[in-house]
């Protein structure tokens, strides 16, 4: 039992002011139900067979505080009774009509990829936060060019995706997360114009997709580009965490990569690392470390920034110097 409540308790908010029903579970026919308005996540739970609304950590803190599978009850003023002797905890709950509960996405159930979970993972740090561009909080399955996208505004990054789902799908970044912290790759999918729901068996989770235009066409276009790749330099990214303290600014740490090696920001402080050539040019040091985890090859050029991998390519943006 306190697995499957685990599960769910995943997407249960732990505050809400505007919607408090949003922190709690849905328990009803041997199923247990929990979302944060985004996200529903839903698993069979057959020792459950009441009906209530109940606080999503409280009832999840009872269940811990029993050492064996409790029993359920209600008392005259209806509240939830959680008992296993000499422990007993008491409930308030709502009723079922305040919570927005969710059916699974209907239509065919269609075979998960089995790597999917692993392109999730890469993408992940390459997904943006700005709210005016719903589109960069998405990872791209594209299905023309057989590719996964993730951009930011100086990121672009994209992984080999072959026939990963039948029709273009961006899954948000709250998703991605859940989908990663479960960590189980899922086993069947449906999917419609409006939502995405992924199955473990008789576990499930739906998610809301977000309809914004994704500018496939651009970012495809920097596939397009070549340029002479060289191996990148034996543990680049340790010698970055090397300098990276003497940067001027902690918050904007850039590094200046020279024909010699490379160097934080000329000042009152600063530090260099000379023995290597990757080509001159000025990155920040945070958008590089994701980078350098997925690539083993590398381009400079004066517009951008190219890397490569396995089933791997990156674009960073320059920092400009002058």
């Amino acid at each position: 039992m306190r697995d499957e409540i685990k599960f769910v308790r995943g997407a249960v908010k732990d505050r809400d002011t505007i919607a408090p029903v949003l922190t709690h579970f849905y328990i009803s026919k041997g199923r247990i139900q929990g979302t944060n308005g985004r996200v529903h996540l839903d698993v069979a739970c057959p020792a459950l067979t009441f009906e209530a609304v109940v606080p999503a950590e409280k009832f999840l803190r009872a269940v811990d505080a029993c050492d064996k599978d409790p029993k359920f009850r209600f008392t005259d003023g209806n509240k939830l009774v959680i008992e296993c002797k000499p422990f007993k905890a008491f409930l308030p709950h709502l009723t079922a009509a305040d919570f927005p509960r969710a059916d699974p996405t209907p239509g065919k159930k269609r075979a998960a990829h089995p790597d999917l979970l692993a392109v999730l993972r890469v993408m992940l740090p390459f997904l943006g936060t700005d709210a005016s561009r719903p589109w960069a909080g998405c990872a791209l399955f594209h299905r023309a060019s057989s590719m996964a996208f993730a951009a930011n505004n100086a990121i672009i990054a994209a992984h080999t995706a072959n026939d990963f789902f039948h029709a273009d799908v961006q899954i948000p970044i709250f998703t991605v997360e859940e989908l990663l912290r479960i960590g189980e790759p899922p086993q069947h999918y449906t999917l419609d114009d409006t939502s995405l729901t992924f199955f473990w068996g008789d576990r499930w989770l739906r998610s809301l997709l977000i309809r914004d235009e994704w500018p496939v066409v651009t970012v495809a276009k920097f596939l397009e580009q070549k340029g002479k790749k060289i191996p990148l330099p034996a543990n680049l990214q340790g010698s970055i965490n090397r300098v990276m303290p003497f940067c001027a600014d902690p918050k904007f740490p850039i590094i200046y990569f020279t024909k010699n090696g490379m160097a934080t920001a000329p000042g009152e402080s600063m530090a260099e690392i000379t023995g290597f050539d990757i080509g001159e040019c000025a990155l920040r040091a945070d958008n590089l470390e994701p980078m350098l985890r997925y690539s083993d090859h590398i381009c400079v050029t004066e517009k951008v920034v190219m890397f490569w991998g396995k089933d791997f390519r990156g674009f960073m943006a320059p920092m400009r110097t002058t």
